[in-house]
């Protein structure tokens, strides 16, 4: 396969700061009421266009234990790989976060942990959004778009944030778009246009990336977010919480 690096663009490091609500779409649904005295979310059905919507709170999901996964739209689709663990938090990622890594760093512990998301709604447009703490230099995080081509999202080890692309000629493509601190929760957004092959990432609200989106099949099959590499055990520990993916 030809290797086609794009050229990187400037890193910039986003400053420590509050945590400002993430700009929603107007398609996107009201939050679903988790708070319901008459049904829970695995019998309530899901607001409209809302495919996913995880914040690994109790009962549903459970403090020492891997999420509860396949029965409900508050539940991830299926655990890839490893066991990631449902934390009462993880350093300044508060409320219960998902963890991806061993909180104690031992070597011997680590797993290549992995949630799958099923998509293949045929929707002209995709939002996902998650906070994120990627809790010290050795953790990693991607986010792998399955069109069935692969686009990836990726918190880097040397702290750069990256997409890495096969384009429709094949192709890998390889992009910096920005840099992340190790003790700053950040909340994500991605929206994806299908139908004109576009995508925007925007963290706290700020646009870092806006370029091509290769969706070989006009769609997105499903979406994983992973910890570490599949080939090499990786230290150190990733959070990830209110998970939501919307299509319209």
């Amino acid at each position: 396969m030809l290797l086609v690096v794009g050229v990187p663009t400037v890193g910039f490091l986003l400053k420590k700061n509050p945590l400002q609500e993430t700009e929603t779409p107007e398609q996107f649904p009201p939050k679903v009421d988790s708070t319901s005295p008459t049904l829970t979310s695995r019998y309530r059905p899901p607001p409209t266009g809302v495919l996913y919507d995880l914040t690994f709170d109790s009962p549903e999901h459970n403090v020492g234990y891997p999420p509860s996964v396949g029965g409900s739209y508050s539940q991830a689709s299926s655990i890839r790989d490893g066991k990631p663990t449902v934390q009462s938090s993880l350093f300044v990622l508060k409320n219960q976060p998902l963890v991806f890594g061993d909180p104690h760093g031992d070597e011997n512990n680590q797993k290549y942990d992995q949630i799958e998301f099923n998509i293949g709604s045929k929707a002209d447009h995709y939002f996902v959004s998650f906070d994120v703490l990627v809790g010290n230099p050795s953790g990693e995080l991607k986010i792998f778009f399955d069109t069935p081509t692969i686009q990836i999202l990726s918190f880097k080890l040397d702290q750069h944030i990256v997409i890495s692309q096969v384009n429709n000629s094949g192709h890998l493509i390889s992009k910096e778009i920005g840099s992340y601190d190790t003790t700053v929760v950040y909340k994500l957004l991605v929206k994806i246009d299908i139908r004109n092959n576009l995508w925007l990432i925007k963290i706290d609200n700020k646009l870092i990336h806006k370029g091509d989106f290769f969706a070989k099949s006009n769609d997105i099959h499903t979406i994983r977010f992973s910890h570490g590499n599949f080939l090499e055990r990786t230290k150190g520990i990733v959070g990830v919480d209110n998970i939501r993916i919307v299509a319209n």
